[in-house]
């Protein structure tokens, strides 16, 4: 496993604080595969008087393909922020006076420090917000997130230079790989406290900042590494610093440049591809957002589609689905698993039952000796044979089954009953110390194969009735 906090080459931040004494206890892992994934880690101070810990956070960008199964079938950040629909149309239409009482007070609360600037400007661009709405801790901070999750992509956007420099400067300058990164200090910072308009060339020019400036020496700084290109302007101020007659001969569409009101329509219109946004429907949200996903890789398990669809069919409670679909992306909790990840916490990865083998996966759920006796006493039970190995496994990974004796019990059922069965044993003796007799288990498995089937058959009585 490994640590998703940590910058690779880096000592781990202190967690845990009491008194005087400051350590680290508190992680965030993740397997290899998915490590990739892992994004914008933090730690977070919260106050003693909540907790001794830090709050650890961590972004996790999940692939979005159908072939994937599970939550890769549906990103659910993004399905999170396509909910926020309802809220944002209403205010990005009307910013001033949306309908419905909470767009109207989401866009009032989001205004309320910033009264003297366009209230387009701070739905688009996050470094305008008052610092109070950049956080988690900002009521309004899902459907802003809503709105950063669009594809903030204004490369081709016409605007006029009023508006350009009324955007933060973050968003219109770019810090190339290998030089230093634009400051977080800086975030606060609009174009116009570096450039103004020429009236008459009709273009931005940079100012000289001077001392009676309030900032001048980080804005002289930001200026000298846009001369010496270790800043690049974003074509939109790129473009603001040439002449209208040079850029009508590249036959671009200039709009009326200076002393036209301020506009964010091309924006807006820019976020979602140039689909009106009273026509932006949820579906349309996802795919506009494709882009979070465009290069994500498929986990495993590598079902087909249909295989997938059965399994979300298979009639099995929540629990015992859980354990199985935790089985098909091998992320059960056996000791080989948590040796590997805690060797000092769990000092063998040996099966506590037989003391025989190394405890993987398959002999957690499937070849330990005494829970082979639990699926020979299944399998004799149920399906009047004796299981192959080979049949355990293609019923785990590959859902192929043999016929039941008693065709209204489904196989489906049985199997992932008996895998929750052993499950429950499992940890019992390692929480309770109960000893594991496959006895007690197929009595488990028998009480809910039976719950499972009344329940199946209220079912069909109900629908026969209907």
């Amino acid at each position: 496993m490994v640590d998703c906090v940590t910058p690779p080459g880096q000592n781990p931040q202190p967690t845990f604080h009491r008194a005087l004494s400051s350590t680290t206890i508190d992680y965030i892992l993740a397997s290899p595969d998915l490590h990739p994934r892992t994004t914008d880690s933090q730690v977070r101070y919260i106050h003693q008087n909540w907790s001794d810990h830090c709050l650890l956070t961590v972004r996790l960008a999940l692939p979005s393909t159908q072939s994937s199964g599970g939550l890769g079938i549906l990103d659910p950040i993004t399905q999170q922020c396509a909910l926020q629909l309802r809220w944002l149309k209403p205010i990005i239409q009307n910013p001033l006076g949306p309908r419905g009482l909470v767009p109207k007070w989401m866009a009032s609360l989001l205004r309320t420090e910033n009264t003297d600037c366009d209230p387009l400007l701070l739905w688009i661009f996050p470094d305008s917000r008052p610092r109070t709405h950049r956080s988690l801790d900002s009521p309004l901070h899902l459907v802003l997130k809503a709105m950063d999750h669009l594809p903030h992509k204004f490369d081709d956007v016409l605007t006029n230079l009023s508006t350009c420099l009324m955007l933060p400067l973050s968003s219109m300058v770019n810090s190339p790989p290998s030089h230093p990164p634009y400051r977080q200090s800086w975030r606060d910072l609009k174009v116009n406290h570096l450039y103004q308009i020429d009236h008459n060339l009709d273009v931005l020019m940079p100012i000289a900042p001077a001392r009676p400036l309030p900032r001048f020496i980080t804005l002289n700084r930001i200026l000298q590494r846009l001369l010496d290109r270790s800043l690049v302007a974003h074509p939109i101020l790129f473009r603001a610093c040439i002449p209208t007659f040079i850029l009508e001969s590249r036959h671009l569409d200039i709009p009326p440049r200076d002393g036209s009101p301020f506009d964010f329509d091309p924006f807006i219109s820019a976020l979602v591809l140039g689909k009106p946004w009273s026509r932006l429907s949820t579906r349309s949200y996802r795919l506009t957002c494709s882009h979070h996903h465009a290069n994500a890789q498929p986990l495993s398990p590598h079902l087909s589609p249909r295989q997938l669809h059965s399994f979300w069919s298979f009639a099995l409670p929540h629990r015992a689905r859980n354990v199985w679909f935790r089985g098909l992306h091998n992320k059960l909790s056996c000791r080989a698993l948590l040796h590997h990840i805690m060797p000092f916490t769990v000092s063998s990865p040996l099966c506590n039952i037989c003391q025989m083998s190394i405890e993987t996966q398959e002999h957690f759920l499937l070849s330990c000796p005494l829970k082979s006796a639990v699926w020979l006493g299944i399998w004799l039970e149920f399906f009047g044979t004796v299981p192959p190995p080979s049949a355990l496994s293609s019923a785990f990974t590959s859902f192929l089954f043999p016929p039941t004796l008693n065709p209204s019990i489904p196989a489906a059922s049985v199997f992932g009953l008996t895998i929750l069965a052993i499950w429950d044993h499992h940890w019992a003796l390692h929480f309770n110390s109960a000893p594991f007799l496959p006895s007690l288990v197929l009595a488990t498995a028998r009480k809910s194969i039976s719950r499972i089937c009344s329940e199946l058959e209220l079912d069909s009585a109900d629908s026969s009735l209907a």
